[in-house]
């Protein structure tokens, strides 16, 4: 999607745009991967930043997408 595009290029300034125009945050491309994920992997500061400070949208109530992600990295046990 282009929200897994811009934070693999690490734009954090389209993140909220993509966002406030609908796109998911919790959507999986086909190798199962958010978007948080990829800027995680790809190592995008301002991607991340811009996930990990809630300012493209609330976190899910279960956990934060950067809990998710750095989970599905292997960050955390």
């Amino acid at each position: 999607t282009a929200l897994h595009m811009a934070a693999q290029r690490g734009q954090a300034a389209v993140v909220p745009i993509l966002v406030s125009h609908g796109a998911s945050l919790t959507v999986k491309n086909a190798r199962g991967e958010t978007p948080l994920a990829i800027a995680v992997a790809r190592r995008a500061p301002p991607a991340i930043d811009t996930f990990g400070t809630g300012t493209a949208a609330p976190p899910p109530p279960k956990s934060t997408p950067v809990e998710d992600a750095l989970r599905a990295a292997g960050a955390t046990q």
